[in-house]
């Protein structure tokens, strides 16, 4: 992958988060280095798909399942998040159940 890659992704991310900030609270770790770390795993993913496929149809798949799953695991923290704050488990579902369906 090459500088350039990373810079783009870095950028897309970036943008991403501009709609939604991310809490990088007590991690140890800065957060622009962990981006990159995040961002050089992506891409190593991309090349990895590449490499075992030659169908872009699947690679994107395999791309969309990856992000469903990342997205099914944060819903998960945040309901488990909310409920330990006291929320009912009902009203921390609907509440994450909205976002998710764009409510």
């Amino acid at each position: 992958m090459s500088t350039d890659e990373v810079k783009v992704l870095l950028t897309l991310m970036h943008d991403v988060e501009a709609g939604d900030p991310l809490d990088f609270g007590q991690l140890p770790l800065d957060d622009a280095e962990a981006r990159r770390l995040v961002a050089l795993s992506i891409l190593q993913m991309r090349n990895r798909l590449v490499a075992l496929t030659d169908s872009q149809q699947e690679r994107e798949m395999v791309l969309m399942a990856s992000a469903a799953h990342l997205v099914l695991e944060n819903f998960l923290m945040h309901y488990q998040r909310l409920t330990a704050r006291g929320h009912s488990a009902e009203d921390a579902a609907a509440s994450l159940l909205s976002r998710l369906r764009g409510g």
